[in-house]
């Protein structure tokens, strides 16, 4: 559910329920389908307006640089990658159009906004690389808790009105529990990310924070060490795989994405479509998953979906 707060001083400030106004962009193929999160990039006027005209950017983990934080401020270094952030746009802008030298590679905003209002005087690059990916992450997640429910519910249906044993998984669960879970798989392993072909550095503690949060192996390794210099993370494994979102999955769609994610961080790189992770990508994320959550990768790879619900 989405609710709207006034920006204007109220000493007593009412939350408003949505009304469908949200949703429009909301719950779109933007956000899988689902109500969800959206990252958009935008070309922007002085008063921060988009430019419609001239289109708009969904930004995930696969958005190339050029694409990403029209409409933003951005901070930190980045090398010869290029974003629209920090930038004012004229109407009926295209990309080309972009002077995206003038924000580039920024340590400070003084010369673009007063940040004294704020509760920080940065908008650092690395959380906003990290906010891409745990909006896309989040809204597959709450897609395959959907599909895996709604499949389930039809099998119920279709099962007592067929006289079917009540266990019965139809084909077109399965198909649909695979389709939304190999797009889960994708991103949790970071298959489509965009490369890093300029290390990429903040300027706040963000990634010293972030880092600290991560639960770590025997050997002090966690899914929230940062690479940052061809990738986000050192180890390409969502630190989602943690959240509540994902232990809630319904155990049909949860089953299929551990049971595949085992099969493919015990592997071969090349006889699947994760070339971006190594042999030792592979040992590394198996490891510190065996020890930091228990569980997840001892199921059989050869067991069926059938009885699984």
């Amino acid at each position: 559910m989405f609710y709207s707060l006034s920006v204007d001083e109220d000493p007593k400030p009412t939350f408003l329920r949505d009304q469908g106004q949200c949703i429009t962009c909301h719950a779109t193929s933007r956000t899988e389908g689902v109500p969800g999160h959206l990252m958009r990039s935008v070309f922007a006027d002085r008063t921060g307006q988009p430019h419609y005209g001239s289109g708009t950017y969904s930004t995930t983990q696969s958005s190339p640089f050029e694409k990403r934080w029209g409409g933003w401020y951005v901070t930190g270094k980045h090398g010869d990658l290029r974003h629209m952030g920090n930038l004012i746009s004229q109407k009926n802008d295209r990309l080309q159009d972009l002077d995206c030298e003038v924000g580039a590679n920024l340590d400070s905003l003084n010369n673009l906004v007063s940040t004294d209002p704020y509760l920080q005087p940065t908008s650092d690059i690395v959380p906003l690389l990290v906010l891409a990916h745990q909006l896309e992450m989040h809204n597959l997640l709450t897609r395959g808790n959907f599909e895996a429910r709604s499949a389930t519910h039809y099998d119920g249906v279709m099962n007592r009105a067929l006289e079917r044993d009540e266990d019965y998984v139809s084909d077109s669960t399965t198909r649909r529990v695979s389709s939304i879970g190999d797009k889960i798989l994708r991103c949790l392993l970071f298959a489509d990310e965009v490369p890093l072909t300029s290390p990429v550095q903040g300027i706040s503690t963000y990634e010293e924070d972030f880092e600290a949060l991560g639960i770590r192996d025997q050997e002090g390794r966690s899914l929230r060490d940062f690479d940052l210099e061809s990738r986000m993370f050192k180890y390409p494994c969502s630190y989602l795989i943690y959240s509540a979102a994902f232990d809630d999955l319904p155990v049909m769609m949860k089953k299929y994405v551990s049971e595949n994610l085992q099969t493919i961080l015990k592997g071969d790189p090349s006889q699947d479509e994760f070339k971006n992770l190594s042999v030792t990508d592979r040992k590394n994320i198996y490891k510190i998953l065996q020890e930091t959550k228990p569980g997840l990768l001892e199921a059989s790879p050869s067991e069926e979906l059938s009885g699984t619900k």
